[in-house]
């Protein structure tokens, strides 16, 4: 008769090993442990000004000049509108739109809708990821040395694709972001809240970013 891991002859369940308590004890531990830091991050995240001042640290955006570009970041349609705005009052001859594949032509049908025309654009389909874009774009003429970058993209994400830019040899890259985007260190809790998913996971990204020696 072949016995499995929990039966004996008489079917009555074996009770469980001493080494397999201890073991259940130290994973529910760690679990337990972790689970506390996080509620107690988010705490001090929301309720004291930590988080603010690591919002603040994500946020990097430049007074508006004019530019040879106007490069807008694929991933979401409020840089397309901000950047199309920027055409129209001027600010560059040209509009690089930079996503991944057909990415690029969705940001552009929303940007063309509010006035950005398709003579102005350049697209290019060749960036994944946020460290892609300062090289992917220099095929479509950029000149890291001398080319005036006024790159778009979402408040929080300023900070650490300026970084990647700058590490990819930029000289003249200033940010920007949708002027209707807000984000207040000083904020009341529920803003902070609000904002936490983002500011997380930007903090971990540069983080990651910094270790790859991307930004």
């Amino acid at each position: 008769m072949v016995y499995t891991p929990y039966e004996t002859d008489s079917h009555q369940p074996i009770a469980p090993t001493k080494a397999f308590l201890r073991r259940f004890r130290w994973l529910w531990a760690i679990a337990s442990s972790a689970a506390a830091l996080l509620v107690v991050l988010w705490l001090l995240l929301v309720f004291t000004p930590l988080g603010g001042w690591l919002g603040g640290f994500l946020v990097h955006v430049d007074p508006l000049e004019e530019a040879d570009f106007i490069v807008v970041l694929g991933g979401d349609p409020e840089r397309d509108v901000e950047a199309a705005n920027l055409y129209r009052r001027g600010y560059a001859p040209k509009v690089i739109i930079t996503s991944f594949d057909g990415g690029a032509d969705a940001d552009f049908d929303v940007a063309a809708r509010y006035g950005l025309p398709a003579g102005a654009v350049l697209l290019d389909r060749l960036a994944t990821h946020t460290v892609d874009h300062p090289r992917t774009i220099m095929r479509l003429g950029v000149d890291p040395r001398v080319s005036r970058v006024l790159v778009v993209t979402s408040l929080c994400h300023t900070g650490r694709a300026r970084a990647c830019f700058l590490r990819a040899g930029y000289r003249q890259v200033r940010m920007a972001a949708p002027s209707w985007q807000g984000f207040v260190p000083q904020g009341k809790y529920i803003d902070r809240a609000r904002d936490l998913p983002v500011v997380t996971y930007e903090l971990l990204a540069r983080i990651y970013y910094r270790i790859r020696g991307w930004a």
